[in-house]
């Protein structure tokens, strides 16, 4: 996801961290807040050290390959320095997409209630 910042306090750089949505807010929180302030988010901060892959409603994204997943169907990985695709019945980010895909759901559907 294309990210641009621009502001008299954030140095001048790229960042190559895979990022989507739910990775702004997290971003800029980890940006403005004082340290150690805590929250919480689907996503994290594009500043993370630790983050190598994103997620949104379809697709997941790390720093080689895109990944589609699409209902009843094989995931379709695109390798993004030659962009062949392959598909595969499951694939790394498999249980993380379910969780992240079932949350949003969860709190679509129903909340915060747990009921």
């Amino acid at each position: 996801m294309p990210f641009i910042l621009y502001g008299k306090e954030i140095p001048a750089g790229k960042n190559d961290t895979p990022a989507s949505h739910m990775d702004v807010l997290p971003t800029l929180i980890e940006m403005i807040a004082p340290e150690g302030f805590e929250y919480y988010s689907f996503g994290k901060s594009v500043f993370e050290m630790d983050k190598n892959s994103a997620f949104s409603f379809t697709k997941a994204i790390d720093r080689d390959s895109i990944y589609y997943f699409q209902k009843d169907a094989l995931v379709e990985e695109i390798n993004l320095a030659d962009f062949k695709d392959c598909k595969t019945k499951t694939n790394k980010y498999q249980s993380s997409y379910d969780s992240i895909m079932g949350l949003a759901w969860h709190y679509i559907m129903k909340g915060n209630s747990l009921k």
